[in-house]
């Protein structure tokens, strides 16, 4: 025979159950929310391994267009040295005077710069001058006459182009017969190694003011150009750079 079962016991079942099947509805929706963000995940990382990739393409493209850039601007630089080259050789036979006395009454200026060269230099040897001319820029030289006293005189650097390189070698070993005279005689550059011989002759300058260097100079090879130093009673030059500071 079969227990009966009250009123009551059956509406505490009918609760246990319904709680039960919602518990189960709740364990669908975070079964569904899971398997939903399962996708999305496995989209995401899609989405990354895409955007990963674009990126390293990207930056061989970039690697790429740096390499190209690199060898334009070493061809450029290359181009460049070769046509300052072609310009320097264009001018070696050419020289500037600064500090040549103006001419006097009907005196020429070739003939100013052959006494000069003569007188000053102690240069006998005939020279052949192709041109010669004042350059527009001025600068003011303190000049000592007979009597001792200073006079300013405002003068004109002189470019002067000789026939051959002999002619211009021998002016330039003559050039040490120049100190205290207030002339000087240099090479003529082209405008890019001019800045740069005045840079290092403002250098030099400073040097010998600051008593760290009795005697400097100017070298050159080519379109090379660099100073250097040499103390009082000797004959050791040395290349001058930012390290002989201390």
């Amino acid at each position: 025979m079969m227990a009966s079962v009250s009123k009551k016991d059956f509406e505490d079942f009918k609760v246990s159950i319904n709680a039960k099947l919602m518990k189960l509805d709740k364990l669908d929706i975070i079964l569904a929310n899971q398997n939903e963000l399962s996708l999305r995940f496995v989209s995401l990382k899609a989405d990354i391994e895409v955007i990963k990739s674009d990126g390293i393409e990207r930056g061989n493209r970039i690697r790429e267009l740096e390499s190209q850039l690199n060898a334009h601007k070493a061809s450029c630089e290359l181009l460049s040295k070769e046509l300052l080259l072609v310009d320097l050789k264009s001018r070696k036979k050419n020289l500037i005077i600064h500090g040549l006395r103006n001419e006097k009454g009907n005196q020429t200026l070739e003939s100013n710069v052959k006494s000069w060269i003569s007188d000053t230099l102690r240069i006998s040897s005939p020279i052949t001058i192709d041109n010669l001319y004042r350059l527009g820029s001025k600068t003011s030289n303190n000049i000592t006459t007979r009597r001792g006293s200073s006079k300013t005189e405002t003068l004109k650097p002189v470019f002067l182009s000789l026939s051959n390189d002999k002619d211009v070698q021998l002016i330039m070993r003559n050039v040490g017969k120049l100190k205290g005279s207030g002339a000087r005689v240099v090479s003529d550059l082209p405008p890019k190694l001019n800045d740069i011989r005045n840079n290092l002759l403002a250098k030099a300058k400073g040097l010998r003011e600051a008593g760290k260097w009795e005697s400097s100079r100017i070298k050159q090879k080519g379109a090379d150009l660099w100073l250097e130093v040499c103390h009082l009673n000797s004959d050791k030059w040395i290349k001058y750079d930012d390290q002989h500071e201390a």
